[in-house]
């Protein structure tokens, strides 16, 4: 996770092996509380939001475009594609929304500090990963513990 944060800032790319080998980790680590199923509807899930991105990018500019040319890189995909197994549907989405969201607020704080046109997703969001892996590992489980709190889960 830290080597897809040092790339993604430092070059805006990351190597193409590493969103597999972290997916593999994750099946290894988690593989007794995997949802597969729960796994294909955070695949979806993913599927669905690209396909609303592109619409988006269709109806902001007026032709269709590649998603992946200019607005959203590949890394960025895969990345996500590759935390899939990391929770079940429910605190996935959840996950990824204050992810996204937590990479925004970590984006406007580095652009304080250092210029950049484009956020490196992927980078960011595996800082988030990372903290959310050690809180973890330490037994805090936040998601669960919000929407536990909130009712939900």
């Amino acid at each position: 996770l830290l080597t897809i944060l040092i790339q993604d800032v430092a070059s805006r790319s990351i190597w193409w092996f590493l969103p597999p080998l972290l997916f593999g980790v994750i099946v290894w680590l988690r593989f007794d509380v995997i949802s597969w199923i729960g796994m294909a509807f955070n695949i979806g899930f993913i599927v669905l939001l690209m396909t609303l991105l592109t619409g988006y990018i269709r109806l902001r500019w007026g032709k269709l475009q590649h998603p992946f040319k200019e607005h959203f890189g590949w890394g960025d995909l895969l990345f996500i594609l590759a935390i899939t197994p990391l929770l079940p549907f429910p605190y996935f989405v959840y996950y990824f929304t204050a992810g996204t969201f937590l990479t925004l607020i970590i984006h406007l704080i580095v652009a304080f500090f250092r210029k950049q046109a484009t956020i490196p997703y992927a980078g960011y969001f595996s800082l988030v990963t990372l903290i959310y892996l050690i809180l973890l590992q330490c037994g805090i489980d936040v998601f669960q513990q919000i929407t536990h709190d909130a009712g939900l889960g």
